[in-house]
């Protein structure tokens, strides 16, 4: 299994979790739930209260449409999604990162598109995540992102993404994206050979993205029936509970499948999943292992 659900010893809401992860705090009541032991790390975006590689997990709501300060339930001011508060998480993240670490970054939220002024984009746009508040901090842009958790990562270590946000295809710099129409694909290299380094150190990085960088992503509630998350998110979700032991070709191919049944009644969205990585590799033979 490359992931499971189980449900909060405090007040019964249901955890997505890795396979091995030794306990998980409750975004909504905060209790520790404690799992068997494990020897993989995993954090998710807005910190865990965790030191470096110790195996707990903090789950977070995965979206903050409408949320603020004043009205989501997040009372923590060190965990409401700003821009300081996203920086200092992946600064968090990658840290100290030793080989053998596996690294999760998830976002979902808001995402936009501005023009590159350093000119590493084939598109001549940077892609950029919008934290609760961009109107007056501004965005947080792929160079960033980039830089603070995708280039640090050592030979031996490992990092996912999932980013669930309109324009999201590259928007981690990645050097190769992939393309893919039914059981075929191709590796296209992002690269420009007078921009400076979006590889790793030695390790591997790899994103699952909402959308193409040309296209917006939209949120549903058809996956839990009442809270609305990001069909991205959901799709991943579903893929990974249904199927195990998926490569990352049938985990992309299941997402963009899926999208279009939770959204039923959008008929004219246009969202297709992307997958970047740091390096090329054949996705159909490739098992996906957070």
């Amino acid at each position: 299994m490359t992931s499971r659900v189980e449900r909060c010893s405090g007040c019964g809401r249901q955890l997505w979790l890795p396979p091995q992860a030794v306990a998980a705090r409750c975004y909504a009541c905060r209790s520790v739930t404690s799992f068997p032991s494990s020897s993989q790390r995993w954090a998710q975006l807005y910190g865990s209260v965790s030191q470096p590689h110790h195996n707990v997990v903090t789950t977070v709501p995965s979206n903050y449409v409408a949320a603020g300060p004043g009205n989501e339930e997040e009372k923590n001011p060190y965990r409401i999604p700003t821009k300081q508060n996203i920086r200092t998480a992946m600064r968090w993240l990658a840290q100290d990162c030793q080989p053998g670490d596996s690294l999760v970054f998830h976002y979902s939220g808001h995402g936009s598109r501005q023009k590159d002024y350093n000119k590493d984009e084939l598109d001549g746009f940077d892609e950029t995540i919008c934290p609760l508040d961009h109107e007056t901090e501004g965005p947080i842009i792929d160079d960033e992102i980039n830089a603070t958790i995708v280039r640090p990562l050592p030979r031996g270590a490992k990092l996912h993404a999932i980013i669930d946000s309109c324009y999201s295809g590259t928007v981690l710099d990645l050097p190769f994206v992939c393309k893919i129409n039914s059981e075929e694909y191709k590796w296209e290299d992002q690269r420009i050979p007078t921009a400076c380094y979006k590889g790793t150190s030695g390790g591997i990085a790899l994103s699952f993205s909402a959308c193409s960088d040309n296209q917006t992503s939209a949120s549903t509630s058809a996956f839990s029936g009442k809270d609305v998350t990001g069909a991205m998110t959901s799709s991943f979700i579903q893929a990974v509970k249904n199927e195990p032991c998926l490569t990352y070709g049938r985990l992309l191919t299941a997402m963009g499948d899926a999208i279009p049944s939770l959204m039923p009644n959008d008929t004219d969205v246009i969202q297709e999943p992307q997958l970047s990585a740091s390096e090329t590799f054949d996705i159909f033979t490739k098992q996906f292992i957070l």
